[in-house]
């Protein structure tokens, strides 16, 4: 009776000890919707995409066009020159910049123009990728 025992309690042991571990593993499930941390910066081809994709919902002429493309590439250097200084930036500071960023795209924008960037970033913010069931896309 005895060794059927220390098997048993052995056996105990084995499962928790698994269930344990098995629990203490991360979220390897990318399909959850659930990212660590905040969005990557975009790359300058990415950047590209999202003023050719803001251009044609908005209807922006040349020199919006460019104009927004260049507070893009300022506004994603600002990220890039800000996280590598530390990789905790505050979310005040995180929203100041957008903030600052939205108010300098709006400033290019008519007013209809204005509507349509509030509906545009709703649609496309982080995170909209996979509430609509896209991945999103792999970095290098």
């Amino acid at each position: 009776m005895r060794k059927s025992n220390k098997k048993l309690t052995f056996l105990v042991a084995c499962v928790v000890l698994m269930a344990s571990t098995l629990l203490a593993q991360p979220n390897q499930h990318p399909q959850q919707g659930r990212q660590q941390g905040p969005p990557p910066i975009p790359n300058d081809k990415e950047i590209v995409k999202m003023v050719e994709d803001l251009s044609s919902t908005l209807s922006l002429n040349d020199k919006q066009e460019a104009e927004i493309a260049e507070i893009y590439q300022e506004h994603f250097a600002e990220l890039k020159a800000l996280t590598k200084k530390t990789q905790n930036v505050q979310r005040e500071v995180m929203d100041t910049l957008k903030k600052g960023f939205d108010k300098a795209v709006k400033s290019v924008l008519t007013d209809e123009q204005k509507k349509g960037f509030e509906t545009y970033l709703k649609n496309h913010g982080p995170g909209q990728d996979r509430k609509q069931g896209k991945q999103p896309p792999k970095r290098k």
